[in-house]
């Protein structure tokens, strides 16, 4: 099923979802809060005067080699990640896990090959997940599953993404993207992008949405224009100096974080994939097309995700571990195995 013909109950029932609030919320009251990251080249940066570390003071004290430290206090302390077969919330203050859902069992006998797996996971305010699930036979599909471990709507979707102050949610299949709202209403207008959608990334202000997909001929990033549900145009950013980018990630309004990797298959990491080359986290300025830091990472990045406070990321690594990073500095957080993770 194409997300043009997605039926009017389920973008209902995922928009609500949506539309009820994501992880973040518990790191809006300490976004103003300065990590032990900052620096006097932050400070001197200033902030923004909502409260929140701007653009130049989250990444003026980035460096190529990123220095070790502890997460910032403005980032949320719970992340809700995702492995094969398990999805749920992990509280970092106190490293217990619980559980929000389970990939379906196999019946005993089954052939372990026909086994579901999880893909990524989102939590709301109210306690559902939204976990994207693959098949043995690679399709995918976004589930709702209630706080009780009931499943609840099904959708064809790749990717998705939801942006809670506005109830909208991003759904993309194949090389389309549509836009749903909070009353089931869906898009006429559709982003077309040249690949396979493998990623979506909302704005902090919901007027751009950063698009991730794969082709023929390698990856690419698109980001679309919005206005309400409305995509108004869709451009395609400017080929990276070297390598790939992966995982186009709103920092900020207009600050777009990416992961520069060339990666190559492999039988010795978790994610089945390792970078030949040193991978870079690469904040650039979108509208200026200049890029404000580069940080060298010490392994290949499967998943990426931004924090409320607008400088801080989190990423899931090709060993399946949990890292994060902010204004220059970096740090490991869980073991894992992992395949996503959100704040």
């Amino acid at each position: 099923m194409s997300v043009m013909t997605i039926t009017r109950a389920a973008v209902v029932c995922l928009a609500i979802v949506a539309a009820a609030g994501c992880t973040s919320s518990s790191g809006a009251d300490d976004a103003a809060t300065q990590g032990p990251g900052t620096t006097a080249a932050t400070e001197a940066a200033g902030d923004r005067a909502d409260g929140a570390a701007g653009p130049v003071a989250g990444i003026a004290a980035a460096s190529e080699v990123p220095a070790h430290g502890e997460l910032p206090a403005s980032a949320p302390s719970r992340l809700i990640v995702a492995g094969p077969g398990v999805a749920g919330v992990l509280e970092l203050d106190t490293q217990t896990f619980d559980v929000l859902a389970t990939t379906t069992p196999l019946d005993i006998g089954s052939d372990p090959a026909l086994a579901e797996r999880f893909v990524s996971a989102d939590l709301t305010d109210g306690g559902s997940a939204i976990v994207v699930v693959a098949a043995a036979d690679g399709t995918l599909s976004a589930r709702q599953i209630s706080p009780s471990g009931e499943a609840g709507a099904e959708l064809s979707a790749r990717a998705v993404a939801s942006q809670s102050q506005t109830g909208r949610v991003a759904l993309g299949d194949g090389s389309q993207v549509v836009v749903a709202d909070l009353a089931g209403r869906v898009s006429g207008a559709e982003a077309s992008v040249p690949g396979r959608v493998d990623t979506l990334s909302w704005s902090p202000d919901g007027t751009s949405l950063a698009i991730g997909w794969t082709s023929a001929d390698g990856l690419g990033v698109s980001l679309a224009s919005m206005n309400g549900l409305e995509i108004v145009d869709v451009a395609l950013y400017p080929t990276p100096r070297s390598g790939v980018w992966h995982h186009p990630t709103w920092l900020d309004d207009g600050v777009l974080a990416v992961i520069e990797q060339d990666l190559v298959p492999t039988a010795n990491t978790f994610s089945g994939v390792a970078s030949s080359s040193a991978p870079r986290l690469i904040v650039t300025d979108v509208e200026a097309n200049r890029r404000l830091s580069s940080t060298l990472l010490p392994e290949a990045v499967a998943s990426l995700d931004a924090a409320p406070d607008r400088r801080t990321l989190v990423m899931v690594t090709g060993s399946g571990a949990l890292a994060w990073w902010s204004a220059g500095m970096y740090g490991h957080l869980d073991d894992g195995p992992w395949v996503s993770a959100r704040w």
